[in-house]
C-alpha cells in the first residue's frame, strides 16, 4: 500500500506530461514518457516481484487526465485510481477471475464518476 501511495503522488505531480497506456509485466519497469517534450523526461517506477502496475492517460487530447491501477499476483486486490476522484478504490476479485487490469475504467467520463466506480465498475473505496 505504501508503494502505491508513492506511484499516486509521483502520477499526481507529474501527470500531465505524459501520455499513451502503459502497463508493466510483473517486477519490471513501468516506463512513463513524455516523448513529445522537446526534451524527454521518463520517469521508470521499478515494481516489486509480481505486482503489476497499469497506466493510462484518459483523454487523448488531454494528458493531464489519467488511470493507474496495481495488484500484487498473489492477492485478491485490484487498487486503482483516476485523476478525477481523490479515492483510491479497490476490486475484489472472484477465486475464478482473470487478474488483469480490464476492471479499470478506460475514459475520462468513466473514471470522473464515483458512482461508476462502485456500482458499474464493482469497485469499493
Amino acid at each position: 500500500m505504501k508503494k502505491l501511495l508513492i506511484l499516486i503522488a509521483i502520477l499526481l505531480y507529474a501527470s500531465s506530461a505524459f501520455a499513451a497506456a502503459t502497463t508493466n509485466t510483473a517486477g519490471s519497469t513501468l516506463k512513463l514518457d513524455d516523448a513529445a517534450a522537446t526534451t524527454p523526461h521518463p520517469i521508470e517506477i521499478a515494481a516489486s516481484p509480481k505486482v503489476n502496475m497499469s497506466y493510462l492517460n484518459a483523454d487523448a487530447t488531454n494528458f493531464q487526465y489519467f488511470i493507474i491501477g496495481t495488484y500484487h499476483q498473489g492477492g485478491d486486490n485490484l487498487y486503482a485510481t483516476s485523476s478525477s476522484v481523490t479515492k483510491v478504490y479497490h476490486y475484489k476479485w472472484a477465486t475464478d477471475d482473470t487478474k488483469d487490469f480490464t476492471k479499470l475504467p478506460t475514459t475520462q467520463s468513466n473514471a470522473q464518476s464515483e458512482v461508476n466506480w462502485l456500482t458499474t465498475l464493482g469497485f469499493s473505496d
